[in-house]
């Protein structure tokens, strides 16, 4: 329900896309300070992603602002 503003951290949210042969082509990274707590992207970025990709990952990271600590998700990869 609330995260203080003045922890210094952000969070880190990226979606990966591959071609058929798992090559990256292209990837959205957004950061946002951790106490936002939620990110929209617009369908139209979206939709671009689908149209180039055939596979796709999905992870998130809480970092520090100094880069000192960092907790990562396992990646996600859907097809």
């Amino acid at each position: 329900d609330y995260m203080d503003s003045s922890l210094q951290t952000s969070a880190r949210a990226y979606i990966d896309c591959y071609d058929a042969n798992d090559n990256l082509i292209a990837e959205l990274y957004v950061r946002i300070p951790t106490h936002m707590g939620f990110l929209f992207v617009l369908k139209s970025v979206v939709d671009q992603l689908l149209l180039i990709g055939k596979k796709f990952g999905f992870g998130t990271q809480i970092r520090t602002n100094d880069n000192n600590n960092r907790s990562c998700s396992t990646g996600l990869k859907i097809s």
